[in-house]
């Protein structure tokens, strides 16, 4: 993503001698710079690490490949895009369709589809949380753009999927059954979702979901925050 933000700034925003401070500490034209909350004398334990909080732009390809607008990225870097160039790169075409929950900190930036097939390049490291049958968003978009068969109205932040997953979650909901301690092995009763039953909440109840249904239940922020990373 850094290195992405230095061309366009070379090259559509004019600025010749762009660079990372990384890469050139006394460049004029600092379009990354060191995190200004870390001591730039001491190299060990000052990162900015772990699992954060990154607030993604409606409509944008990154809502597209995440279909949702909070998302929980695993991060690991001192340098950041300098928040002076931000307003003239947006302006220039370059989206940050990805920002910290203080809307401080760029974590994702890409181009539209109709200027670039698939240009897209995020601050945190998507690998740290990709699964082999659970690929991160980021890396799905890339393989299909790669292989021509991306669609982004199957994508899981389109209105499709969106209005699909939404009819999906409503008829878990209707069809959720609970078997009941006091009723014979044969009897079931539906379960309320929405009960404020207190003492529904200390009944011991077994729930007679399939592997399948667990699998497609809803996933919480909450649930992934909590998620161990290995």
């Amino acid at each position: 993503m850094q290195v992405a933000v230095i061309e366009y700034a070379r090259n559509v925003l004019g600025l010749k001698d762009a660079n990372s401070e990384e890469f050139d500490k006394d460049t004029p034209n600092k379009v990354i710079m060191y995190m200004p909350e870390i001591d730039k004398e001491t190299m060990g334990g000052n990162m900015r690490l772990g699992l954060r909080e990154c607030r993604v732009t409606p409509k944008s390809t990154a809502h597209l490949l995440y279909g949702k607008t909070t998302i929980w990225e695993r991060h690991r870097h001192r340098y950041e895009v300098n928040p002076e160039i931000i307003k003239d790169t947006e302006a220039a075409g370059l989206l940050f369709s990805g920002r910290d929950d203080q809307n401080e900190r760029m974590e994702i930036c890409e181009l539209p589809p109709e200027v670039h097939p698939y240009y897209f390049g995020c601050q945190f490291h998507p690998e740290f949380r990709s699964r082999p049958m659970r690929v991160s968003p980021p890396f799905r978009g890339l393989v299909e753009a790669a292989t021509e068969t991306l669609d982004r109205r199957k994508l899981p932040g389109s209105p499709e999927m969106l209005a699909k997953r939404k009819r999906k979650t409503v008829a878990q909901k209707r069809d959720f059954v609970v078997k009941d301690p006091a009723d014979d092995e044969t009897s079931t009763k539906r379960a309320s979702p929405d009960s404020d039953d207190p003492e529904s909440e200390e009944d011991s109840v077994k729930r007679t979901t399939t592997g399948e249904d667990l699998d497609n239940l809803p996933k919480t922020e909450e649930n992934e925050a909590s998620r161990p990373n290995y």
